[in-house]
């Protein structure tokens, strides 16, 4: 027989009962559950009460069920849920107590950017692990803070989970009658990618969008982490997990009508070339029902990651694309869509379909070029850089002209290029990107680190105005400025989203000194209060691949390219 398992909010209901009956918190937890299992449960707490009504009222079975206490991340919390577990042992097959980071009344912003979300996952979490199981839940809303409870409540009404409530005063629980709440089918199907990236990568830099990608629609759907990146809120992670889930049943009714033909059967020839693989799922695109026909439309010579699907707006298109081994192919599946809407629907269920290969790809190695910007005015003048934006030099211009041709002989197969906004790094780059037909993409993170006030003073003015320091630490502070941490924090976290971004690609940096720096001494796994530096001199080149369990240094500081001018200036 299934089991209902109870997922409880916790909230500090117990103090006052303790208080009531003069037990005191100083004695050990199983010296207050034995005083406590003598008296009346409905003068005890929220949750004994509304608890213990589940099982009185015959609304599960005793015994036969786990419990999944949810408290905040404080110390009472933890120690009221503590107290609860042990006195429900006696009750509940297995009892088990999950504190949500950030879910307390003391920090109001993280309760509401990060507790009521971490409160989503875990609930959705434990009723997709219990279902797995063949299983079922019901969620006692009673106990916790009064938002924590009408989270719950609305959980429980998008995935269909009956939802308890015991009023003040009342004996017995009620269960809170379904509301008709859904979500907005349309809206998801339209930014299906995008929810897709944030719902696997956790967070997406909205410099890395589409040009065309409005965000002013999702708005309560997603959030802003940073000044530079956005990722899911509690609500649009909660509608990215039901509709998921929920279009593996209704999706048909958004998806394009049936081909006149009801899916082509029989072999189709695509080349001798493809992969045995590849072929099988492409006769499998063949015979949806919505799909008139597939055509291979070309070929990279680089893998560019798993099996990807995306629109191509009203057309009635799919641009697919395959990387295996060293190479990509592309093709496009012509559907029966009439509109944008049906098109983004069949994307999904093309994802829904080979949803293996696009989750578990096999890792693929990503190739890293780090560059330096050229010499820069404010260089020349001895200036303290920081986020000081100054141009480069007639100087500069030539090392960002040879350092361009070298890497278009020397790497051809870069595939992207993104820059720091500062002008020094902009400048470098978009002599890079004229050689290379490749448009640099600008990305605020990747600047160098923020020295706040001594930026754009000369380093005599820097020394008498705002002295280092006595004691550097990581965290620190000073003159406005970013901390060590902060700085470290910003870059690798751009970098990282990067690696996943671009697997199976070469990706081309210009960014600053520091910033080098801290991602070498990442890759490299040294912590970061290991004072690890790397002499970059203008437009050096720094190269590494990233692979699952290997980091391969290609080469570090390289300035050969620089030859022929250090020459004629020594002249």
């Amino acid at each position: 027989m299934n089991k209902v398992n109870v997922i409880a909010t916790v909230g500090i209901s117990l103090l006052g009962g303790l208080k009531r009956h003069n037990i005191s918190m100083d004695l050990p937890d199983e010296e207050i559950v034995n005083q406590l299992l003598r008296v009346d449960p409905h003068t005890i707490c929220a949750e004994a009460s509304s608890t213990l009504s589940l099982i009185r009222d015959q609304l599960i079975e005793e015994e036969s069920q786990d419990l999944y206490l949810l408290t905040s991340d404080t110390p009472d919390g933890e120690r009221i849920a503590s107290i609860l577990k042990l006195y429900f042992q006696s009750f509940f097959r297995q009892v088990h107590v999950f504190a949500i980071e950030n879910l307390n009344g003391e920090k109001p912003e993280l309760f509401k950017n990060e507790g009521l979300r971490n409160l989503v996952k875990t609930i959705v979490q434990i009723v997709r692990v219990t279902s797995n199981r063949g299983d079922r839940c019901v969620i006692n809303a009673t106990g916790g803070y009064k938002a924590q409870i009408s989270f719950a409540g609305l959980i429980g009404q998008v995935l269909k989970i009956p939802v308890y409530y015991q009023f003040e005063g009342f004996s017995s629980v009620i269960q809170l009658p379904e509301m008709p709440i859904s979500f907005d089918y349309k809206i998801w199907l339209k930014h299906f990618r995008l929810f897709w990236d944030l719902y696997h990568l956790g967070v997406v830099s909205v410099k890395l969008l589409p040009k065309h990608v409005d965000l002013s629609p999702l708005s309560g759907l997603i959030e802003y982490q940073s000044k530079e990146q956005i990722r899911l809120s509690s609500v649009g992670w909660l509608m990215h997990e039901v509709l998921w889930n929920q279009f593996k049943e209704h999706g048909r009714l958004y998806l394009p009508p049936v081909a006149e033909d009801g899916g082509q059967e029989g072999e189709q020839k695509w080349g001798s070339d493809l992969p045995l693989h590849l072929q099988t799922v492409l006769q499998t695109i063949q015979r949806l029902p919505f799909v008139t026909s597939v055509q291979i439309v070309g070929t990279k010579e680089q893998v560019s990651g798993p099996m990807t699907f995306i629109g191509q707006g009203d057309s009635g298109i799919i641009r697919g694309s395959y990387g295996h081994e060293q190479k990509t192919w592309l093709f496009d599946i012509q559907t029966t869509a009439a509109d944008e809407m049906q098109v983004n629907a069949a994307v999904v269920e093309l994802h829904q379909r080979f949803e293996p290969l696009v989750q578990t790809p096999s890792e693929k190695s990503v190739e890293f070029i780090l560059v330096r910007h050229g010499q820069h005015v404010g260089e020349k003048e001895e200036r303290i850089e920081g986020w000081a934006d100054f141009e480069l030099t007639d100087v500069g211009h030539k090392q960002a002209k040879l350092v361009a041709q070298y890497l278009k002989q020397n790497y051809p197969s870069i595939d992207v290029l993104y820059t720091s906004s500062l002008m020094r790094a902009r400048q470098t780059a978009e002599h890079i990107g004229r050689e290379l037909e490749i448009q640099p993409l600008v990305l605020d993170d990747l600047r160098a680190m923020n020295y706040g006030k001594p930026s754009g003073l000369t380093k005599k003015e820097a020394e008498i105005l705002y002295p280092v320091p006595p004691r550097q630490v990581i965290f620190n502070r000073a003159y406005d400025g970013e901390s060590e941490l902060e700085f470290h924090r910003r870059v690798i976290e751009l970098f990282y989203e990067l690696v996943h971004r671009h697997q199976g690609q070469t990706v081309c940096i210009v960014t600053h000194g520091r910033a080098i720096n801290a991602i070498l001494k990442e890759v490299m796994n040294l912590p970061l209060s290991h004072d690890f530096r790397v002499d970059s001199a203008d437009t050096s080149i720094h190269h590494f691949v990233m692979r699952q369990n290997q980091t391969l240094l290609r080469c570090i500081n390289h300035t050969d390219h620089l030859v022929a001018l250090q020459m004629d200036a020594a002249k």
